[in-house]
């Protein structure tokens, strides 16, 4: 059996799908599976990956496009290996990222899954800042997980974990769990909780995957329409208590009137009218009122012990 299987979900990315297989070849890794999911391209992807068969990379082409998610799940379907990574098409493997991955989820059996660092590339590889460094390195609690980072991303609409291109996860951990296909854009999250249900999340302090920024990213329209905030919502509501929902819907309303006033246009107004979705005018400032005080400034939670 494969110690790590490196599944590349793609549509229509030609112009990026040689880049990640060959950052996935290039790990270095023993027993590493690369396996590529085409999702029906109609661009040449299918022909430009054909080559790869030489150097031992598997090809699978759906019958029929089964959406973003879908093809997600199509990928767990067909990877059996230990460890799994989920790398996006238009995106590339950090040089020696899954080695020292895999070695922290060896030393670390109670982890589900680990999230790197990342870096923003353009569409020509250059550099265009780092995320997912908001936590510190070290291991969180899974089973409390889901409401630290509601309280965090309430106070900063900034999620903290990377996207599944830098996500390394425990098979055993994700077992039958498959994505909703239903979700534009948090279908990463939600997969991400169910998985904590099922071991400790560690943090690691090095990058591990390169996220390409361009026009034709899948989360770029629902993030400018608003789907991406009430997905989040609908999350809140599946996995923190009721206690908490009318709190944290005024902090985040309050976020969304400062990022209204900070950034004028027409993002202001995307960010006024979700303001007024998720809580009630009151709430909102109150929240604004909140943040502005420092009673509800970002405050990154900690590691319960370091990644040994």
């Amino acid at each position: 059996m494969p110690a790590c299987t490196v599944a590349i979900p793609v549509f229509n990315q030609r112009a990026f799908i040689e880049r990640a297989v060959r950052s996935a070849l290039a790990q270095g890794v023993e027993g590493l599976e690369v396996l590529v999911v085409d999702n029906q391209s109609e661009d040449g992807t299918w022909e430009v990956l054909q080559p790869f068969t030489r150097q031992g990379v598997l090809l699978h082409r759906n019958a029929s496009n089964l959406g973003l998610f879908g093809n997600f799940n199509r990928c767990l379907e067909l990877a059996g290996s230990p460890y799994l990574r989920l790398l996006s098409g238009d995106d590339a493997l950090a040089p020696g990222c899954l080695r020292a991955e895999i070695a922290l989820m060896e030393r670390n059996p109670d982890l589900a899954m680990l999230s790197t660092r990342g870096r923003f590339v353009s569409p020509e590889g250059k550099a265009m800042g780092e995320f997912a460094d908001d936590l510190a390195a070290g291991v969180y609690r899974g089973g409390d997980f889901p409401r630290t980072w509601f309280d965090y991303y309430a106070r900063t609409r900034h999620n903290p974990l990377n996207y599944p291109s830098g996500v390394l996860f425990r098979r055993a951990a994700v077992g039958e769990l498959r994505f909703e296909e239903r979700w534009r854009t948090a279908g990463d999250i939600d997969f991400y909780f169910k998985v904590l249900r099922h071991g400790d999340l560690g943090i690691a302090a090095f990058a591990g995957c390169e996220v390409t920024r361009h026009a034709a990213q899948a989360h770029v329209g629902p993030n400018l329409d608003g789907t991406a905030i009430r997905e989040q919502l609908a999350l809140l509501e599946r996995y923190v208590e009721p206690s908490e929902h009318a709190r944290l819907r005024n902090l985040l309303a309050g976020t969304c009137l400062a990022l209204a006033l900070m950034r004028g246009g027409a993002s202001a107004a995307i960010h006024w009218r979700l303001a007024r979705e998720l809580a009630s005018l009151p709430g909102a400032l109150g929240g604004l009122a909140a943040l502005a005080a420092g009673r509800a400034w970002p405050r990154p939670p900690r590691p319960v012990r370091s990644l040994a």
